[in-house]
């Protein structure tokens, strides 16, 4: 479903502050889950973003002004709920990116699941989002990026460097999805959309143009989700 990498390097703004302290906390696979209920079973479940947001709020007060939270994709499809508002009222923001909003996340690279109702439809999410999606290895019809490959957070005296990677299968898996509304061949279309490898060239671009800032990078965490 996904591959995120998230580079985190710590650049001083002070030279005798050598270390900082920075929380992260990172969620996966949310699939629509906005509230802790199955819509099949008609019946509570565990999980949720409704609960996630009683234990953020505690981290936020123990750990002031050093958390740093990101999502590692397949936020938008999975359940009944997201179903509905993918498919049939679009209404803006997208509850599941409303939620996300409330939350305060700040960074977020999409999974293939997230391309399950078209290029467009994630577009749109990306727009009504409080945070930033990030994505060093999706690219747009035109050959440019569809999100920035990376992104700074300030935290404290420090600056958080994030870049994600979204899993290549998405182009075999969401092949009828990729591209959709950016016209010119669909075969072309599909595959400029398409994730590439993050293995090869674009985690090495990614890793320099956090190391050209001038800081000590730190990897983690990474997420393989199958």
């Amino acid at each position: 479903m996904l591959l995120l990498t998230t580079l985190l390097l710590a650049l001083q703004a002070t030279r005798p502050a050598d270390t900082a302290h920075i929380v992260i906390v990172a969620t996966t696979d949310i699939h629509g889950r906005v509230f802790g209920w199955d819509y099949v079973r008609d019946a509570a479940a565990p999980g949720g973003l409704s609960r996630a947001a009683t234990a953020l709020e505690t981290v936020r007060a123990r750990y002031p002004g050093t958390l740093v939270l990101v999502d590692a994709g397949d936020l938008l499809q999975g359940n009944p709920f997201a179903t509905f508002y993918g498919r049939y009222d679009k209404r803006q923001p997208q509850p599941v990116v409303d939620a996300l909003n409330a939350l305060q996340y700040d960074v977020v690279t999409p999974g293939n699941h997230d391309f399950d109702f078209g290029v467009d439809f994630l577009r749109r999410a990306a727009t009504e989002a409080t945070y930033r999606y990030v994505s060093a290895n999706v690219d747009d019809s035109a050959g440019g990026s569809l999100f920035p490959k990376t992104v700074i957070l300030p935290r404290g005296a420090v600056k958080v460097g994030i870049t994600g990677f979204t899993t290549p299968g998405t182009m075999l898996w969401d092949r009828a999805h990729v591209g959709s509304g950016e016209s010119e061949t669909g075969h072309r279309d599909r595959r400029a959309h398409a994730p590439r490898d993050p293995r090869h060239r674009d985690q090495r671009r990614a890793f320099r143009a956090t190391e050209e800032l001038g800081a000590e990078l730190v990897r983690g965490p990474r997420v393989i989700d199958p």
